[in-house]
């Protein structure tokens, strides 16, 4: 899943939005243990001029109780174009989903 939205303000490209997964044939953060990570690309609306600054943040999570809840995200290999969401636990966390938003300015 991802969304966005574009805004001009004065000479300034804002750009927002939510990107996230569920478990599924291709999410890896659910089975297994130890590091696992889980990209998920996100294309710009509108490209920038050049590389802009993200803001990401979780916003929803759904982890099995049965053991600590280990997740964290972050924004990667940023271009004028779009940038990858990295998600990330460790040990024995079982994620079945998670979702964070973002926000992209020049």
């Amino acid at each position: 899943m991802a969304d966005d939205a574009a805004t001009l303000t004065g000479a300034s490209l804002i750009q927002s939005g939510k990107v996230g997964g569920s478990n599924g044939p291709n999410w890896n953060l659910y089975g297994g243990s130890g590091p696992r990570n889980q990209a998920i690309h996100v294309q710009f609306a509108k490209p920038f001029r050049k590389a802009p600054q993200v803001s990401i943040a979780l916003y929803g999570i759904d982890i099995l109780n049965s053991a600590n809840a280990r997740l964290t995200v972050e924004a990667r290999n940023v271009t004028a174009n779009g940038f990858d969401a990295v998600f990330s636990t460790w040990a024995d966390t079982q994620v079945w989903a998670a979702h964070a938003a973002w926000l992209a300015h020049e």
